[in-house]
Parts: C-alpha cells; sequence; structure tokens
C-alpha cells in the first residue's frame, strides 16, 4: 500500500513510505548531532586555549597547540613520539631577552630504535639560532640542555625547531616515521 493524501486531511502510509521517513529522520537526527559534538569540540579547544607557556609537558592539553609540527598524538598519557623534523612554539621567559635562557628538553631514545639507526644527531634552532647539536649513542632517558641568547629570544613566542639526523623510516618498524619520544619541553629563566 502507498501514502494517499484524502480530502479529509487523512494520510495513509505504506510501509515504504514510513521507512523512508525513518532513514529520513536518522539522518537528521545523526547529521545535528554531529554538528553539535563539532560544535562542543571547538568551544572546548578555544577555552583551554590560554597564553603561551615557557615550559610544555606533553601531558598537558592545554598546551598541545604549541607543538607546531612532527609530534604525534600523546601516549599514555605522557608523551608524544616525533617525526625526524619536529617544532614548538615557546613564551621566552621574563627577562631572557637581557640574561638569555635555558632550553630543556626531556626525551627518550627506545633501545629498539637505536638498534637499527647505532646512533643519531639532534640538532635545534631558536629563531634561526644554531645552537650545539647532541651526539646520541646510548638508548634511554636524555635531557638535552643547551643556553640560549637572548638576541634569539625578542618577541612574545619563539619557535624552536628540532631535527635528527638519523631516524625510523615509515615502514621500518610502523607505518609513522619515527624520530625520540618527547616527555617535556621549555625554556627556564636563568
Amino acid at each position: 500500500m502507498y501514502h494517499t493524501f484524502g480530502t479529509s486531511r487523512e494520510m495513509k502510509f505504506g510501509p515504504r513510505a514510513w521507512t523512508g521517513l525513518a532513514m529520513a529522520l536518522m539522518l537528521v537526527t545523526a547529521t545535528e548531532g554531529c554538528k553539535a559534538k563539532r560544535r562542543t569540540r571547538v568551544d572546548t579547544v578555544e577555552e583551554e586555549a590560554g597564553p603561551l607557556a615557557s615550559f610544555i609537558k606533553m601531558s598537558e592539553p592545554k598546551t598541545a597547540v604549541q607543538l607546531v609540527r612532527g609530534f604525534y598524538s600523546l601516549e599514555q598519557g605522557a608523551w608524544r613520539w616525533t617525526k625526524s623534523e619536529f617544532s614548538v612554539t615557546l613564551r621566552p621567559p621574563a627577562g631572557s631577552t637581557q640574561n638569555g635562557a635555558r632550553l630543556e628538553m626531556k626525551l627518550v631514545v627506545p633501545e629498539s630504535v637505536l638498534a637499527k639507526i647505532q646512533d643519531t644527531t639532534l640538532f635545534c634552532t631558536v629563531n634561526g639560532q644554531v645552537l650545539e647539536p647532541e651526539k646520541i649513542t646510548k638508548a634511554g632517558e636524555l635531557l638535552y640542555k643547551r643556553d640560549v641568547a637572548g638576541s634569539a629570544l625578542s618577541g612574545d613566542a619563539v619557535t624552536l625547531d628540532f631535527k635528527l639526523e638519523k631516524f625510523l623510516t615509515a615502514g621500518q618498524v610502523e607505518e609513522r616515521e619515527l624520530g625520540v619520544i618527547v616527555m617535556s619541553v621549555g625554556l627556564l629563566k636563568k
């Protein structure tokens, strides 16, 4: 039986009409639900975003916007894998234009990575100033520390660009390119 429109405002719907109506209603409801979720997520990110931090722990969601490129998603609530090249934006500490600052990055080089690449060198530039590279020959935790001249720290934000000489290319261990694991990175007052 198909739907019919009577003159007495009586409507009769057959099985096909009800199925079509039900599918249209589900589509509208699902679309509205997605839009609501999308709006909520954007609002949440905007609420959490604040002024730039000088020091970032990978576990802090509100500072994730400062991870400019080359970082993967947070893992185990504490750390992130990087690609071979990665960048972060930080706020220079107060007085650092005159006194400089100390860059500290806590990272881990897993044994499984070092077994394949043997060694690597970590390079860093801060607003174009090249810092002394770090030769990495041992697996485990490493604290990369370098002094940064005040001339590289002018303005409200500075970009730190990191690059690894050797890394695991995509497909060697998994489908992602893998560099190092970063726990935290920051500029500290001298």
